[in-house]
């Protein structure tokens, strides 16, 4: 795990909104003894050292909960969150633009964004695959991978499976090049996703 790939990897997402920086720092602590990356708010960065410290994927939410955010200013909270040690950027889209397939609008922004993280920062999106038509999800993805987009996170909260089986096929006839595929659950349901994603879980406890 500690080469940052994310790969056959569980994330501990950790994201109440309700907790502190002790509070994440204490969660950090207790995903890292469970052999688990995080991935938090960017103002919670400071609280995963002990993750920089040992090598594991420290994630960083860009323009979360909704998407709705400007592409410059996902753009700075990106550059900032690896500037406090984030080595995923975990970059949730204006679901909207996704639904209506406007991949002018989406194109414009994943371009501006990859332009913004380069290498060796790992940069992926969400698509709220529980919203969406499998259509709609696919078109994203392939949108997202001709854009050098790394990775795609089936949703901030849950995932539809018939979404996943879709994408991994995808990505077994080289429609996606290089970009994983990573589903979201809580931590109880990780396993259900195994015979579709062997690229890694990011979980809710």
């Amino acid at each position: 795990m500690g080469n940052n790939s994310a790969d056959t990897t569980i994330i501990a997402i950790i994201a109440d909104p309700l907790i502190d920086a002790a509070q994440t720092k204490e969660l950090v602590a207790a995903a890292l003894t469970n052999d688990m990356g995080v991935c938090v708010e960017a103002n919670m960065l400071t609280a995963t050292h002990a993750a920089q410290e040992k090598g594991t994927v420290v994630g960083a939410w860009v323009g979360y909960p909704t998407g709705k955010h400007h592409s410059l200013v996902k753009a700075a909270e990106a550059r900032l969150a690896v500037q406090y040690g984030a080595t995923h950027l975990v970059v949730v889209l204006d679901q909207a633009i996704v639904q209506r397939q406007d991949n002018a609008a989406l194109m414009s922004e994943l371009i501006s964004l990859r332009e913004a993280i380069p290498a060796p920062a790992h940069l992926g999106v969400v698509v709220e695959t529980t919203m969406l038509e499998i259509a709609q999800t696919k078109n994203a993805a392939v949108q997202a991978a001709a854009c050098g987009i790394d990775f795609l996170l089936t949703g901030t909260q849950s995932t539809a499976p018939e979404h996943i089986a879709e994408l991994m096929a995808l990505s077994a006839q080289g429609a996606l090049g290089t970009m994983r595929i990573y589903a979201v659950s809580n931590l109880g349901a990780a396993a259900d996703y195994a015979q579709y994603v062997p690229h890694g879980y990011w979980v809710y406890d």
